[in-house]
């Protein structure tokens, strides 16, 4: 094997672009976070962090991750905030109403809640781009860590991601930087070292549940040392490696197991070192129906069940681990005009092709051809040195050596991708978040052409700029940005929806853009978020919201006015009548409207006579699924009509109806119609009244 070079120092002018860049990164995730109202999944760490931190309870959805709701409620915490007055809502674990008062009924605005609860997250995004940019130089060398620096601090995945209150940024920086480290211990042991990998492995664990993916990809880490018979540095020894292989195995055996104790330390400590979820047993009701809800049948149900009966993990991360694993089974989704329960293998590829800048993707295929280019002549395309002594064949080979240097971020990207291509759970592009800084580390490889390729400088250095521009012209809506290959913005919705597109972000978007339709003019809501339009200042009647937490649905006929429909309600993927409009749903809808109109048409002398005769309940029913299906029908009308505006830059459209253009979605021929519904159904009409 040829020697490998030493790694190239980070010069001033190097130090001073990397402050610059991630500089200009945190500016612009400030500036997004100013902008973008809270998120879906931001409510929940919101209310899990604040109630955390004042009161010790840990019911508030475990299955998001501990350490996410922890860092979301710090900064309100510190800045005086208190969980709201819900007794109910606390005693049933349910973190919708106190996030909704959280936001709008605490003494700060709810803009100032929303920095509050992001900063932590834009730090730790600077952090992540700090260490994607530190391994691109030491892997690949001065150049790549230019490269790999501006395609992160200019992406519009770690953009979007990097300034909202969620876990998968933090699962992203965690779970590449533990199996960095494992790497790391393997390669030069020492106590501090280890110390830190298995901190680190603990932290990713509590991040998100998708950590404990790095359970294998450790072992594929430990296995290609193994099989290069690389020596193993003695980690309690500043000096001495183990070389034979008992030895080794002995020195791997002792890392697995001090990992183990670590992990399970930073587990315990997070949560307290209690086992309870409830800080209070008098409040001991867990979320979604609890522990009698879940499976108890299958491999993680019978893991779950032996730990929690040694008691050898917290309850509140045994329940979330099981409720991810359960609520992964199916989830509806959409992509392409299509509906599905159990996803698409496709889809987390597609979602590659579409929401990273081209020039990063024509990148990253440039970087897998250096690496071919490297070997094809004979040499290393790393730079990271490696022992030259004792090694096994294959490792002193160009494509050995690269391979035990790039094994950590190889590792990563082989067991997640085979777990994503499999599961159900086909919700955003942000699942595969952790995949991104080893896929920007691997295209910042394309540097490493320039010896070989002679126009590779200019080509590399446009393409850059090219992913500099796009992620730059994505500024401020980059939650919602896709490339061009998904078309305008009016028909995102017909590629991804949920948070690849529409993740709640725009409910200061929609009042403004309301407040600026001419006087008088009536406007309906449906809208997908935690945040509300409506507190934001939007003047407007609501559309059944897949958060709707009114006390009582309005009780009203449809007219013509403005109709704004998040993207996600748009495809009605969530609704109880979800997918292409369907004969059953016909039926269904016009036997719901002969019960229904009755009442909407009435004054208020004949309601009140309904409602004596039938009873409040009643109407309750018949009215709540004739709104559903009353939604259901219009979007299927929509879908087929060019919105008159978007708003988010997709994630929101907008349409400006006549009374007869209403008449005809609801009651005209339907647009679309299949013989039966494409994914599973709930709601029914009650049978007419006698």
């Amino acid at each position: 094997m040829e020697p490998a070079p030493h790694v190239p120092r980070r010069t001033t002018i190097d130090r001073a672009g990397l402050v610059l860049l991630l500089g200009l990164h945190f500016l612009l995730l400030l500036d997004c976070a100013r902008r973008d109202t809270l998120t879906f999944d931001e409510g929940w760490h919101v209310a899990g962090g604040v109630t955390a931190w004042r009161t010790g309870d840990l019911r508030i959805l475990p299955d998001i991750g501990e350490i996410p709701q922890r860092l979301a409620g710090l900064p309100l915490v510190l800045a005086g905030v208190e969980v709201p007055d819900a007794p109910r809502a606390f005693e049933e674990a349910d973190a919708w109403p106190i996030a909704r008062a959280l936001i709008y009924d605490s003494e700060l605005s709810s803009e100032a809640i929303t920095l509050l609860a992001r900063l932590p997250f834009m730090l730790a995004s600077v952090l992540l781009g700090w260490l994607v940019s530190e391994v691109a130089h030491r892997v690949f060398g001065r150049g790549a860590g230019w490269l790999g620096l501006v395609l992160y601090a200019l992406s519009p995945s770690f953009l979007a991601n990097g300034h909202v209150a969620a876990a998968d940024l933090l699962a992203a920086l965690t779970m590449t930087a533990s199996a960095l480290l494992i790497a790391r211990c393997l390669e030069a042991g020492r106590a501090v070292r280890v110390v830190a990998s298995g901190g680190a492995l603990g932290l990713a664990f509590v991040a998100k549940m998708s950590g404990v993916l790095l359970l294998p990809v450790g072992a594929l880490v430990a296995l290609v040392h193994l099989a290069s018979r690389a020596p193993v540095p003695l980690w309690w020894r500043r000096e001495g490696v183990a070389r034979s292989a008992p030895s080794r195995l002995a020195v791997i055996g002792s890392l697995v197991v001090l990992h183990a104790l670590l992990s399970g330390i930073v587990i315990w400590g997070v949560h307290g070192f209690r086992e309870a979820a409830a800080a209070d047993p008098q409040h001991a009701t867990l979320p979604m129906g609890g522990w009698d809800a879940l499976p108890r049948e299958g491999a993680v149900a019978r893991v779950a069940g032996l730990a929690r009966q040694h008691h050898l993990l917290p309850e509140a991360w045994l329940f979330g681990f099981q409720m991810i694993e359960l609520n992964a089974r199916a989830r509806p989704a959409h992509a392409l005009g299509r509906w599905s329960t159990s996803g698409w293998r496709w889809f987390f590829p597609l979602t590659l092709v579409l929401k990273l800048p081209l020039a990063t993707l024509v990148l990253l295929l440039l970087g897998l051809t250096a690496l071919g280019v490297a070997w094809r002549h004979g040499r290393r395309a790393t730079i990271h040195p490696l022992p030259r002594e004792g090694l096994a064949r294959w490792a002193t080979t160009p494509w050995g050596a690269d391979i035990i240097v790039l094994s950590p971020l190889l590792a990563l990207l082989l067991v997640y991708w085979a777990v994503a291509l499999r599961t159900p759970l086909a919700i955003g592009h942000r699942h595969v978040l952790p995949t991104l800084p080893a896929t920007l580390v691997l295209a910042s490889a394309a540097a490493t052409l320039v010896p070989a390729w002679r126009h590779a400088r200019l080509v590399v250095c446009g393409l850059a700029l090219g992913a500099a521009i796009e992620g730059l012209a994505a500024h401020p809506y980059h939650l919602a940005y896709m490339n061009p290959l998904a078309g305008p913005p009016a028909r995102r919705w017909t590629r991804l929806v949920d948070s690849s597109l529409d993740w709640g972000q725009d409910a200061r978007r929609v009042a403004r853009f309301l407040s600026a339709e001419p006087p008088g003019t009536e406007a309906w809501i449906s809208w997908f978020g935690i945040s509300d339009p409506l507190h934001e200042g939007a003047v407007a009647h609501q559309l059944p919201s897949y958060m709707d937490l009114r006390a009582r649905a309005p009780r009203e006929l449809l007219s013509g006015g403005t109709y704004v429909i998040s993207a996600t309600m748009l495809v009605q993927v969530n609704g109880n009548f979800p997918g292409t409009w369907a004969a059953p749903y016909e039926v269904v809808w016009r036997a719901a409207d002969d019960l229904a109109r009755p009442y909407l048409e009435a004054d208020e002398g004949e309601r009140r006579r309904l409602e004596e005769r039938h009873g409040d309940d009643y109407w309750r029913q018949v009215l709540g699924t004739h709104e559903q299906l009353r939604l259901a029908r219009l979007c299927a009308w929509l879908r087929h009509r060019p919105p008159d505006a978007v708003i988010g830059d997709g994630a929101v459209l907008a349409w400006r109806l006549t009374d007869a253009q209403v008449e005809d979605a609801l009651y005209g021929p339907p647009v679309e119609l299949v013989d039966e519904p494409v994914i599973p159904w709930s709601g029914s009409a009650r049978a007419a009244p006698r």
